[in-house]
């Protein structure tokens, strides 16, 4: 469909201009969409080989690395990202969701505390430190990131069933419930995402 145009147009203009770097960023980003992930890295490579002061193709190459679960070569990446460009938010949290994954949770903890010190009104930064605190079982870390996230976005679901597993976890079982129920009714399939963090 369009992403099949998309991707015609763009290899159209790496054959008008093959030493435009961005024209290969932007078709390795649609590749990525397809899940064509051998041929989205080759392009990241030549865009990089152009272009290696480009932090954004880093981060893209990083990414389609981690979708491969090729972790080592994405923290390589992300790492590049954030030392050219370590004002930019999205280096620090794919690398804290990278280190997440690789259960390096300290790590994951910094990058993320990172993000609340460039941008302390970061939502997603609260909510993501908090689950890594969550997987590290250290609750009463947890349970202000949660409230810093629902203060700033009360109806944020990731937010409230991370409240209310720590209710229930430090206190007695039924104790989350409302908050569960909550964040079942604003996003039915929160509780598969929350399963796809690794938390039981």
């Amino acid at each position: 469909g369009n992403l099949d145009k998309a991707l015609d147009e763009m290899t159209a203009a790496v054959e008008i201009d093959p030493k435009r770097a961005n024209s290969y960023f932007m078709r390795a980003a649609g590749y990525d969409a397809k899940k064509n992930y051998d041929k989205a890295i080759a392009d990241l490579d030549t865009a990089i080989g152009l272009n290696d002061a480009d932090a954004d193709f880093y981060l893209l190459r990083g990414r389609v690395y981690a979708r491969k679960n090729d972790f080592d070569k994405a923290l390589a990446d992300m790492n590049k990202k954030v030392e050219l460009d370590p004002k930019g938010i999205n280096g620090y949290s794919s690398r804290g969701e990278l280190y997440r994954k690789r259960k390096e949770y300290d790590l994951s903890i910094a990058d993320y505390t990172k993000i609340t010190e460039l941008d302390d009104r970061n939502t997603n930064a609260y909510v993501d430190r908090g689950w890594v605190y969550v997987l590290k079982d250290d609750l009463d870390k947890a349970a202000p990131d949660f409230d810093n996230a629902l203060k700033l976005q009360n109806n944020n679901a990731l937010a409230l069933v991370g409240r209310g597993v720590v209710k229930s976890r430090q206190g007695e079982p039924t104790d989350g419930s409302a908050d569960l129920a909550l964040a079942k009714r604003l996003e039915p399939g929160v509780f598969d995402e929350i399963r796809k963090l690794g938390v039981k």
